[in-house]
């Protein structure tokens, strides 16, 4: 059975980028990965964190972190919203 992407709704996700070089203050930076419509887009998120901070198997921020967190949440329904629109 052939998947509609018609109906298809924007998955995103966060990767730490750890294949690009740390920023001046050691810390690498965080990438949306958007899917949609059977293409993957990557976006910056402008935020940076420190890869001890980061589970790499929920692919979240640590507990600790609920400013980035909640950035990072903010963040994803506006590059939704703008995706679904255009």
């Amino acid at each position: 059975m052939k998947k509609n992407i018609e109906n298809e709704l924007p998955k995103i996700r966060v990767k730490l980028r750890d294949d690009k070089p740390l920023n001046a203050e050691g810390k690498y930076t965080l990438n949306y990965m958007v899917r949609f419509e059977g293409k993957t887009i990557k976006k910056p998120t402008g935020l940076y964190i420190e890869e001890k901070n980061w589970n790499k198997k929920k692919e979240t921020v640590l507990g600790s972190l609920n400013d980035t967190s909640k950035a990072m949440k903010t963040y994803s329904m506006t590059l939704a919203s703008k995706i679904i629109l255009n």
